[in-house]
C-alpha cells in the first residue's frame, strides 16, 4: 500500500500548492486594486486642482477683459474732449445722439455712461429679445440711473430732488423688485454675479418702470442694484 500513500501524499502536496498559488493570486490581486485606487484618487486630486487653475485663468479673462473695455471707452471719451477743444464745442444743443436699434445700445452705453453703469451679461442677451417700442425712453432711464439717481446715492446735495424730478418728468417710477425671501424661491432670476462670473451674487433689489400693461411693447422694466 506503500503507492497509495505516496499517491496520496502527492495530492496533498499538489493541494498545498495549489492553495499557495492560490493566495500568491489574491495578494497580487488585492495589491492592484490598491495601487488602482490609489492612481484613481490621485488623477481625481489632479482633475480638481487643473479645474481651479481653469477657474482662476477664467475669472483673470474676465476682469482682464472688463478692465480693457472700460479703458478703451475712457481713452474714446478721452479724444472725444480733446475733439471738442480742439472745435471749441462746448454748447450743449439739448439733442442726445440715441441709438437706434438695441443692438447698438452696449455700446451707447459705454461711450456715454462708462462708469456709471454696466450691463450684466443677462442684460445683454435681453437686448436681443427686447420689444419696448421707446427706445429714446430706455436710454433716459440708464441716463437716470448713472447720473441722478448715482448722485442721490452719493449724498450730493439736491441729489434727491433732481432724480425725483427727472422720474416725474419721463413717467416713471422706482421701488424695490421682490421682497428677498420671495427672491431666493425664483431661482436667479433676481440674482447676478459681479464683476466676475465667479463673484458673490448680487440681489437685483431695484426696478426702474414705465407702463402698467402685460404687454413687453409698452412695459418697460429696468431691474438693477446699486454698489
Amino acid at each position: 500500500m506503500e503507492w497509495l500513500s505516496f499517491l496520496l501524499d502527492l495530492k496533498r502536496k499538489k493541494a498545498e500548492l495549489d492553495k499557495l498559488k492560490t493566495t500568491e493570486d489574491e495578494d497580487w490581486k488585492q495589491t492592484y486594486d490598491e495601487q488602482l485606487e490609489a492612481l484613481n484618487e490621485k488623477i481625481s486630486e489632479l482633475e480638481n486642482e487643473k479645474n481651479e487653475y481653469v477657474d482662476l485663468v477664467t475669472e483673470a479673462e474676465q476682469e482682464r477683459d472688463l478692465y480693457f473695455q472700460q479703458y478703451k471707452t475712457s481713452l474714446w471719451r478721452v479724444n472725444q474732449l480733446e475733439e471738442a477743444i480742439r472745435a471749441g464745442k462746448f454748447e450743449d444743443t439739448g439733442e442726445e445722439d440715441y441709438p437706434g436699434s438695441y443692438e447698438d445700445l452696449p455700446d451707447w452705453v459705454d461711450k456715454n455712461l462708462s462708469g456709471r453703469i454696466f450691463l450684466h451679461t443677462r442684460a445683454l442677451k435681453g437686448l436681443k429679445k427686447a420689444k419696448f417700442e421707446d427706445l429714446d425712453l430706455v436710454c433716459k432711464a440708464l441716463q437716470i440711473l448713472g447720473i441722478e439717481y448715482r448722485s442721490m446715492r452719493q449724498g450730493i446735495q439736491g441729489g434727491k430732488e433732481k432724480f425725483d424730478e427727472k422720474l416725474k418728468e419721463l413717467h416713471l417710477e422706482i421701488s424695490g423688485s421682490i421682497d428677498l425671501s420671495r427672491a431666493g424661491q425664483e431661482g436667479e432670476q433676481y440674482f447676478v454675479r459681479y464683476p466676475t462670473a465667479n463673484s458673490p451674487r448680487q440681489f437685483l433689489d431695484s426696478h426702474l418702470r414705465n407702463g402698467s400693461k402685460k404687454d413687453d411693447r409698452y412695459c418697460l422694466r429696468i431691474y438693477f442694484f446699486g454698489i
